[in-house]
């Protein structure tokens, strides 16, 4: 076998080099090792890569060698086995780095570690018991800047300035129980503060949380409570005033009913008598009276089956006028009730102030409103026509549903009903 002493200058070469790659693989690797394991238990690395500097030394002078005895066998050494450790320690290199790399992808390290802290949304900081930061991470080391003016030192420094924010650091304290802070940034902190116990020692956690848009919305829900307090408030007394209304609405349709009963049989006895009518024509007479004080002692309720409408051109029939209406009532039961209440009013103004004997009706619906215009076929008014307790109480209730009412005086009279084409009216 060729010895290296022996081999030419371009194989001594290529050998050298190639130990200076294996060597330089070593140290790499001894380094990663150092850094995840500690240097006293990287020592066979460390052995290793010496031997291996001390190897390439000596083989790179042969005269050096030569004259040292102990390291004599080298220059005498066959190639093929010099290429074969230098081939052997490389592989032992390789594949070590390839564990150290599945290793850092596996087992944190303090350099992963440090560097998922840094990348956390929430700033974190431990102390020891000491109160010095042992581990931190670069959020917090700007919020302790933010709120001390200068690094973090100590847990006691960033106590006392979360105690009590300086006015000038720009940082206000917006709730004192839940220790939460808003900074010149604008972004709104938490913090909060915990004890860890970690291998026989104690350890202090301070941690702030990004709250700006949980504080933004509990703020804006808090205003909202506050709104709908004092809309439930005042949703409570109108409920309160629910009785009363109704009992006033209700008084105030008995009214209208007993001005116009009362009214048709004024007119009806009036009739009765300037026509000297006969003991035939004094029944429907003294029904409407009947009718009428029935209705002052609540017992003249509407028979079943015979509608509001039906019910109004009977009765005028009584007094002595005829109500022809043109077009439908809308199916809307109030709107259509509030359209026969000004009917009734009309029906009996006409026959006590114009002597009329036909009430004309027409009306017409759209699907918001429906209209009635009345007029009669009595005589003209001599004057304009100045709302009584009868009209004034039908505009009342009109307009209170949303509807309007309008009075013509000339060239004849005509009263014009609109009313809204709700589900409920008032």
């Amino acid at each position: 076998m060729i010895s290296f002493a022996a081999a030419s200058h371009s194989q001594q070469t290529a050998l050298l080099i190639f130990w200076l790659f294996t060597l330089l693989g070593q140290e790499v690797l001894f380094l990663v090792r150092c850094d995840r394991l500690g240097f006293l238990r990287c020592l066979p690395d460390i052995l290793l890569l010496l031997l291996g500097i001390v190897c390439l030394a000596s083989l790179n002078d042969l005269h050096f060698m030569g004259k040292m005895a102990y390291f004599a066998f080298l220059a005498d050494t066959a190639l093929v086995f010099i290429w074969i450790a230098g081939i052997l320690i490389l592989c032992g290199c390789c594949c070590g780095m390839v564990y150290e790399y599945m290793l850092y992808h596996k087992i944190p390290t303090r350099r992963s570690i440090k560097e998922s802290f840094d990348d956390m949304p929430s700033a974190i900081c431990f102390f020891n018991e000491n109160g010095l930061p042992v581990l931190c991470n670069k959020l917090m080391y700007n919020l302790a800047y933010a709120l001390t003016g200068r690094d973090l030192q100590s847990e006691a420094e960033i106590s006392a300035a979360l105690a009590d924010p300086s006015p000038g650091n720009g940082v206000e304290r917006l709730e004192q129980a839940a220790d939460i802070y808003r900074f010149p940034d604008g972004r709104i902190w938490s913090f909060s503060r915990k004890t860890v116990p970690c291998r026989n020692k104690v350890y202090t956690q301070i941690m702030a949380i990004d709250v700006k848009e949980l504080y933004e919305k509990t703020r804006e829900l808090e205003a909202n409570n506050e709104e709908l307090a004092r809309m439930s408030e005042k949703m409570g007394m109108l409920i309160k005033n629910i009785s009363a209304i109704a009992r006033e609405e209700e008084v105030l349709a008995m009214k209208m009913r007993v001005h116009d009963d009362i009214g048709r049989s004024v007119i009806a006895s009036r009739r009765f008598l300037l026509n000297n009518g006969s003991m035939e024509d004094v029944a429907p007479v003294i029904d409407l009276w009947y009718n009428a004080v029935s209705l002052l002692k609540h017992d003249n309720d509407t028979p079943p089956d015979e509608d509001a409408l039906s019910q109004l051109i009977s009765r005028a029939k009584g007094i002595g006028i005829e109500i022809i209406i043109n077009g439908q009532l809308p199916q809307n039961k109030e709107a259509a009730y509030l359209l026969i209440t000004a009917m009734r009013e009309c029906a009996t103004n006409a026959v006590r102030h114009a002597d009329a004997d036909v009430l004309q009706v027409t009306v017409s619906c759209n699907a918001k409103a429906a209209e009635a215009v009345i007029t009669n076929n009595g005589n003209q008014p001599a004057e304009e026509i100045s709302e009584g307790g009868g009209l004034t109480s039908l505009r009342r209730r009109i307009e209170r549903a949303g509807g309007q009412m309008l009075l013509q005086s000339t060239p004849r009279f005509a009263l014009t009903v609109t009313v809204p084409l709700k589900e409920e009216l008032l």
